[in-house]
Order: C-alpha cells, then sequence, then structure tokens
C-alpha cells in the first residue's frame, strides 16, 4: 500500500495497465480492498471505464478465471 491505500491492483487500474491488473487478479490480489477513500479497484475500474478490468472482476467474483 501507497500513501493514499492504494494497492498494487489500484495502481494497475489507475494506470490503465490491464494486462498487470489481470495479472495481479489471477495471482491472489483482492479485488475488495479498499483506499483511504474507501474505493475499491473494481470500482476506480468503472470510473475509468476499462471494461476489459471489469469483465475480469466479474469473473474473479464467480470462476477464478478470465
Amino acid at each position: 500500500m501507497d500513501n493514499e491505500g492504494y494497492s498494487a491492483l489500484h495502481l494497475s487500474v489507475s494506470s490503465k495497465s490491464s494486462r498487470i491488473a489481470i495479472r495481479l487478479l489471477q495471482n491472489g490480489a483482492d479485488p475488495l480492498v479498499k483506499d483511504k477513500k474507501q474505493e475499491t479497484p473494481l470500482e476506480l475500474a468503472r470510473k475509468k471505464k476499462q471494461r476489459e478490468i471489469i469483465n475480469c472482476f466479474g469473473f474473479y467474483s464467480k470462476t477464478q478465471s478470465c
């Protein structure tokens, strides 16, 4: 976590690095962790309209594959 409470997953979503975000999810990153603003990586992806990442969040909450 950084000073804003961002996890590696938050940072990858924030920088629009979908490949990194997906890899983090594949390796067990918590998609529900909140930053200091109480925002999850999924909420951040929705704000930034990152459909590829948003779709993967759905897969990881159900089947664990993207």
